[in-house]
C-alpha cells in the first residue's frame, strides 16, 4: 500500500477511534447521571435502564479496545498518533470503571425499594459526587 494510502487509513481509524470514545465518555455520563437519578428518587425502573446503559458501554470499551489492537498492527503508528491509541486504552478502562459503578448504584437501588422511603434527602452527598464525576467526565468528552 503506497504510503499516502496508509498514512490515510491511520487517520481514518484515529477518527473512528475517537469519535466512539467521546461516545463512551458520554454514556459513561449517563450511566452515572441515571443511576443518581434512581438512587436518589429510589426509582427501580431509571436503575434497571443503567443496565443497559452498562452493557452498552462494556460493548463499545471491546469495540474500542480492537480498534486500538489493529491500529497498531496495521499501520505500526509512532509518536504522537502512538500516545493517543495508548492513550484510549487507558482511558476506556476508567470509563468502564464509572459504567460499573453506576451499575452498582442501580443494584443499590433496587436493593433499598419502597422501603427506604424517607432517606431521600439523606442521599444529598451522593449527588453532589456525582455531580464531581460528570463534571470530570464532560471534560473527557471535549
Amino acid at each position: 500500500m503506497p504510503q499516502a494510502a496508509e498514512r490515510k487509513a491511520l487517520q481514518k481509524g484515529l477518527l473512528k477511534l475517537n469519535e466512539n470514545m467521546v461516545t463512551l465518555a458520554e454514556l459513561s455520563e449517563l450511566a452515572i447521571r441515571k443511576a443518581i437519578d434512581a438512587l436518589t428518587r429510589l426509582d427501580g425502573e431509571v436503575a434497571r435502564e443503567v443496565f443497559t446503559i452498562d452493557q452498552e458501554v462494556y460493548g463499545l470499551q471491546l469495540e474500542i479496545e480492537h480498534t486500538c489492537v489493529d491500529l497498531i498492527a496495521l499501520h505500526a503508528p509512532v509518536a504522537r498518533d502512538l500516545r493517543t491509541i495508548t492513550t484510549s486504552l487507558k482511558i476506556t478502562t476508567d470509563l468502564d470503571r464509572i459504567g460499573r459503578y453506576a451499575k452498582d448504584l442501580g443494584e443499590l437501588t433496587l436493593q433499598f425499594g419502597p422501603s427506604a422511603r424517607g432517606v431521600e434527602p439523606e442521599l444529598t452527598r451522593i449527588r453532589e459526587m456525582a455531580d464531581t464525576t460528570k463534571t470530570s467526565t464532560s471534560s473527557c468528552a471535549g
